[in-house]
């Protein structure tokens, strides 16, 4: 979310067609329930020419840390109109939680109220890259495939959950995936939509390594989502997800997504507001998203379009997979787990997305032994859209 005001460059007025570069630089302070109070620094460098939806190229440069000891420090080059109708996608990033959560196995893992903060916390370090390359094959409809490596240190007490459970991926390791997919694109425009959808499939694969990596599996992924105008300053939009890991699959990866770009958490700012990050493990994972994007102003910053919505959100999601004695409590009474908020958001230059969201989600937990749904509040300032 942008903090202060940026500091921006855009290169002088040109003759059509024109092509300018756009420059935005500003410190940021970041909130979400999950990793704490952060601060740290932005810069966009955008190329823009009319016509060419999103951009021809956009380079984010970022660091941000947090005062719970979560680190994200990305560069990320995005080449969307390469010859031959290709588009190049490469992210490179060192990510640290000192305070990632583990609270069981399933979709009904109960959270003991009773149990101080480290009992389901531990530290997992992981730096991580990423290299996709699409084309275009027929109208809005296009191929990908990806590269990633990432490589996983996990840490923890050893009175936590995670050490008394032991699930597979304690020793973390070297992971490379393989991904591959198609998806049908008719999103305008592409960063904020206002109307069209986006549907993708895609499989990944992690070979086994050796001593050095993790286990081996694949896994199948797909996501629908569509958005509409209803009225000129109002947009609905709904993205649904699953993915199902067959194999060796190590407990931090079932909370990350694969598909075009990938996503990460099974709850949290990204997908389930309102639910930690990380809240349920399973090899397979659902979830269903929905938003009103209401227009409130928009107006000129610095010579270029600034525009505010306020966007009330439901969201819905659950985990299942996971063998009967492998689970670490009897599922709640109620399969699903919900969270509902509202939100901000900041669109500057049509490209740059400021995010902040309230959420309630309803956790399954127990005091003195009475197992109960207990609101939690999630509180997340970040960038982008949640879809």
């Amino acid at each position: 979310m942008i903090a202060f005001l940026p500091i921006l460059w855009a290169a002088e007025p040109c003759v059509e067609p024109c092509t300018k570069t756009h420059v935005v630089a500003l410190p940021n302070v970041g909130y979400d329930t999950d990793d704490g109070l952060g601060f740290g620094g932005r810069l966009e460098l955008t190329r823009v020419r009319e016509g060419v939806d999103p951009y021809l190229m956009s380079l984010v440069l970022q660091g941000f840390a947090t005062l719970n000891g979560y680190h994200h420090h990305k560069i990320k080059l995005d080449l969307p109109h390469l010859p031959g109708d290709h588009r190049l996608t490469a992210y490179l990033a060192f990510r640290m939680w000192l305070n990632d959560g583990y609270w069981g196995m399933g979709n009904g893992a109960i959270r003991k109220e009773e149990e101080d903060g480290e009992f389901y916390h531990y530290s997992l370090l992981q730096p991580y890259a990423r290299v996709t390359l699409s084309r275009k094959i027929a109208g809005p409809w296009s191929a990908f495939a990806a590269l990633e490596g990432k490589w996983s240190r996990v840490t923890t007490e050893t009175d936590s959950l995670l050490a008394e459970e032991q699930p597979y991926g304690m020793d973390g390791g070297l992971s490379l995936q393989v991904v591959a997919g198609a998806r049908w694109d008719s999103r305008q425009p592409e960063v904020t939509p206002e109307k069209g959808g986006m549907v993708e499939l895609a499989l990944r694969a992690a070979p086994p390594l050796g001593p050095v990596g993790q286990g081996a599996f694949v896994g199948i992924f797909g996501s629908v989502r569509g958005f509409w105008q209803v009225f000129p300053r109002l947009n609905l939009g709904a993205r649904t997800m699953a993915e199902y890991l067959y194999g060796n699959v190590p407990f931090y990866e079932m909370v990350h997504w694969a598909g075009w770009m990938p996503v990460a958490g099974m709850g949290g700012a990204d997908t389930l507001r309102g639910v930690s990050f990380g809240r349920f493990h399973g090899p397979g994972k659902w979830v269903l998203n929905t938003e009103a994007r209401i227009d409130v102003i928009e107006h000129m910053l610095f010579r270029r379009s600034m525009r505010w919505q306020i966007v009330p959100f439901a969201d819905v999601g659950a985990v299942f997979g996971v063998p009967e004695e492998e689970r670490s409590a009897d599922a709640p009474a109620v399969p699903l787990h919900p969270g509902v908020g509202g939100g901000i958001r900041a669109i500057f230059d049509t490209t740059l997305v400021g995010r902040l969201d309230f959420a309630c989600g309803w956790d399954p937990a127990t005091r003195d032994g009475v197992l109960a749904r207990r609101p939690d509040l999630g509180v997340y300032v970040v960038f982008d859209h949640t879809f």
